[in-house]
C-alpha cells in the first residue's frame, strides 16, 4: 500500500516539476476561466423570470386538469392543441405569446372540471336507461306480442265472412 502512495506522490511531483512557472500560471488562469464559465452556465439555467415560473405553474395545472378530464372520458383535444401551441412559444422563449394561450386553455379546462359531476351523472343516467330498456325488452315482448299479433290478424281478416254450413247442422 505504501508503494502505491509513493508512486502517486512521485507522479504528482514529476507533473508539477515538468510545468514551468510561466506555464503553471497560464494553466491556473485557464482553469479558473473554465471554472467561471461552467459556474455561470449552471446559474444561467437555474435563474428564471417570474413570468416563466407563472407560465410553468399554469402549464402544469393545465396538464393535470387535462389528464383528469381525459381519464373521465371527456374530449380535451382542443385544449391540448392550445397547450401544444403554447409549448412552441415557450420553447422559443416567447412567454408573452404563450400566456394568453395558457390562460385560455386553463379557463376552458377548469370550466370542464367544474361541470364534471353533472356530466358524469348524465352519462350514468343514460347508461342506466339503456340497461333498463334492454332488460325490460323480453318481458314487454312476452306481454304485448300476443295482443299485437291478435290485433293484426283480426285487422287483416276483417273482410272474411263466416257462412253457416247447412250440412253441419243436420
Amino acid at each position: 500500500m505504501s508503494r502505491k502512495r509513493s508512486s502517486v506522490k512521485m507522479t504528482s511531483t514529476l507533473l508539477l516539476a515538468s510545468i514551468s512557472p510561466s506555464t503553471s500560471s497560464k494553466f491556473c488562469r485557464l482553469s479558473l476561466l473554465l471554472l467561471l464559465i461552467v459556474a455561470l452556465m449552471a446559474f444561467s439555467t437555474v435563474v428564471a423570470s417570474p413570468q416563466s415560473l407563472e407560465s410553468n405553474q399554469k402549464f402544469t395545472q393545465c396538464i393535470r386538469l387535462a389528464e383528469i378530464l381525459s381519464g373521465e372520458g371527456i374530449n380535451v383535444s382542443q385544449q391540448v392543441e392550445l397547450l401544444n401551441r403554447a409549448i412552441v412559444y415557450l420553447e422559443a422563449n416567447q412567454t408573452e405569446a404563450a400566456l394568453p394561450l395558457l390562460d385560455e386553455a386553463y379557463q376552458q379546462l377548469s370550466e370542464m372540471y367544474e361541470k364534471l359531476p353533472s356530466v358524469k351523472l348524465r352519462e350514468n343516467l343514460e347508461r342506466g336507461a339503456v340497461i333498463l330498456a334492454l332488460a325490460a325488452t323480453p318481458a314487454l315482448f312476452y306481454y304485448f306480442f300476443p295482443r299485437l299479433y291478435a290485433l293484426v290478424w283480426l285487422y287483416n281478416r276483417r273482410s272474411y265472412i263466416v257462412k253457416q254450413n247447412k250440412k253441419a247442422r243436420k
